[in-house]
């Protein structure tokens, strides 16, 4: 096993161009290592090479080796270095078999946690490489995964742009919102922006947004470096970074200009899903749809089999933005965007609020007002397919709707309404409907049905006398 897994890695160590030249030999390595497997006793270190260098050199035997190697790996687990448990971790990670995939993994978890407390010798890109492997291989051990994060923070400083990011991208992944992790990775970051490359910059970015760690401070420091590398970035990346900006509610204008320019020039060359988002996301910072009319020439044909209602809910939400005279002007003319914006309103699913306590109390207490005659709840806006809480509607020229909002619908621990209840509430001013806000704060701040019905009654009277509903 010695010599087959030194020849390996020394292949593996080739610039992939040449891999090619070693297409003949390979088969013969790869029937060596399973036959070593069967027969012999392989070192820890050649077993962990041997794992890592099939997979890297993107052998097609590969889950063969893996899977002969699986049972020596897992009986001598207790005996891998550090450095070796990261490159096993790592290569299980890419192997399709779920079987053995999370049998070994599960074995190396248990390893990992033994050696953070008796040697912790895991170096920088160990410990990224660790974490990296467990959110790629969709098994979110949270106990694996706190047990890492103070390890990481310790080690901070030697962390690379690259570990950086794929740490940020590990814990985004699974869901993990450990705030001092991601505080350090933030403040770590902000001195190697420089060094990220195009993927490091939008899963860092991805990251912050899926945990909804607003750090201002980290997107305003990376736009400038994000911006002239727009260009470089391929179509997931740019979907990605722009998406995260607009979801955590983060508005660089000079970033969103320079975006929607480099939109429109790959006119023809972005999927469904990647015009879907960048749109979405120029309607929630409130870019002009305007802005990016030449796109609409390819979305027929790139939506033709389209049949994710997200995607098409999101078309159809920038579409209310656009007027009817510059959607007429503009865009009516080409062939098929009629009907697939149709298709799009058709299969638009407003998200429903989560505050359902919330709404049964303010509907509760708004039977005790002298409105409780004017207002239906809920109300479906037939124009927009948006539901309001509830509603005042005598004609196109009278609609009153009464938002509430609970705390589902404000960016974590911030009193900012997330972007996309921003853009239903433009969407819904834009066709005639006036607003009037209920928000959790207000009403949990008030102690006793007296007041919340003082509190809705002047809420109401206001919103009405100012459209002249009330003499």
């Amino acid at each position: 096993m010695r010599a087959t897994s030194s020849i390996l890695t020394g292949m593996a160590k080739y610039d992939p161009q040449y891999r090619a030249l070693f297409d003949t030999v390979l088969p013969i390595l790869t029937d060596s290592a399973v036959l070593h497997a069967k027969f012999r006793h392989p070192t820890c270190r050649h077993l962990a090479n041997c794992v890592h260098a099939v997979i890297k050199l993107g052998c097609l035997d590969a889950p063969r080796v893996l899977a002969a190697l699986a049972p020596s790996i897992e009986a001598r687990i207790d005996e891998f270095k550090a450095v070796e448990l990261a490159n096993i971790a790592w290569s299980y990670a890419k192997l399709n078999d779920a079987v053995v995939r999370t049998r070994v993994l599960e074995a190396v978890a248990s390893a990992a946690r033994t050696r953070l407390t008796s040697h912790n010798d895991f170096n920088a890109q160990g410990l990224s490489m660790m974490v990296w492997s467990y959110a790629t291989a969709a098994l979110p051990m949270v106990s694996l995964f706190d047990a890492f994060a103070p390890v990481i923070i310790e080690r901070i400083g030697e962390l690379a742009a690259r570990n950086l990011a794929n740490v940020a991208w590990a814990y985004g992944k699974v869901g993990l919102v450990n705030l001092p992790l991601f505080r350090a990775i933030a403040s770590a970051s902000k001195s190697l922006v420089l060094q990220f490359s195009t993927q490091n910059l939008a899963n860092t970015l991805w990251a912050f947004m899926k945990v909804n760690f607003r750090d201002i401070e980290l997107f305003e420091s990376f736009a400038p470096v994000v911006i002239p590398r727009l260009r470089d970035m391929n179509n997931l990346e740019l979907t990605s970074s722009v998406w995260s900006y607009a979801m955590i509610d983060i508005y660089v204008p000079a970033l969103f200009e320079a975006a929607e320019a480099e939109a429109v020039a790959r006119k023809g060359r972005l999927g469904s899903q990647q015009i879907a988002n960048l749109l979405y996301s120029f309607a929630m910072v409130d870019r002009r749809p305007e802005n990016v009319l030449p796109l609409i020439e390819t979305i027929p044909a790139a939506f033709e089999r389209e049949k994710c209602d997200g995607l098409l809910s999101q078309m159809h939400q920038w579409r209310l933005m656009v007027s009817d005279e510059s959607f007429n002007e503009h865009m009516a003319s080409i062939p098929g965007v009629r009907e697939l914006f149709a298709r799009c309103a058709l299969a638009f699913q407003p998200v429903p609020p989560l505050n359902a306590a919330l709404v049964a109390d303010v509907r509760r207490i708004l039977e005790l007002t002298p409105f409780s005659t004017m207002f239906q709840a809920p109300t479906k806006c037939e124009r927009t397919g948006f539901t309001t809480s509830m509603a005042h509607y005598t004609s196109d020229a009278f609609k009153v709707a009464v938002e509430i909002l609970g705390p589902a619908q404000f960016i974590t621990k911030t009193d900012q309404l997330k972007p996309s209840i921003r853009l239903k509430h433009r969407i819904l001013a834009k066709h005639g409907w006036t607003l009037s806000l209920v928000t959790h704060a207000d009403w949990h701040g008030l102690e006793t049905d007296r007041d919340k019905v003082l509190f809705l009654s002047n809420r109401l009277e206001t919103t009405l006398r100012a459209e002249n509903m009330l003499m």
